[in-house]
Formats: C-alpha cells, sequence, structure tokens
C-alpha cells in the first residue's frame, strides 16, 4: 500500500534578518499550525535566504531538538 502523501505538509520558512526570539515564535506557530491540521504531518524547513544577521547555532539546535520533523 502507497503512503497517502497528503497527510503531510511541508512549510518552507525563509529567515531573512529574523527579529530578536524567532525561535521562539516559530514554535508557538507551529504548535497553533498543527493544532489546526491535526493528522496531517508538517516538515519544517527554514531558509537562510541572505540574512546579514546570523541565525545563531544554538536556536537552529534547540529548534531542531523541540520539532521531531525539522
Amino acid at each position: 500500500m502507497q503512503p497517502n502523501h497528503s497527510d503531510e505538509f511541508d512549510l518552507i520558512l525563509p529567515c531573512y534578518n529574523p527579529l530578536e526570539n524567532w525561535d521562539e515564535k516559530i514554535l508557538a506557530s507551529l504548535e497553533e499550525i498543527e493544532q489546526l491540521a491535526k493528522g496531517i504531518k508538517i516538515h519544517l524547513i527554514l531558509v537562510n535566504d541572505g540574512s546579514t544577521v546570523e541565525l545563531a547555532p544554538e536556536k537552529i539546535k534547540r529548534l531542531s531538538d523541540k520539532i521531531v520533523r525539522f
């Protein structure tokens, strides 16, 4: 039996010069989306699209620790 790909969703989030506490905002927003889309696997993909502000490695690590499909 083939998997039903409609039960999966890729959320691509461009990160251009993110504001302070951007990681907290992502976690809170993703939690809200997951509540609305129960039963759908959401894969979060962050893309650094030319930021002049460094995406702090510890924040990326924190997100990867908290989000199963990161």
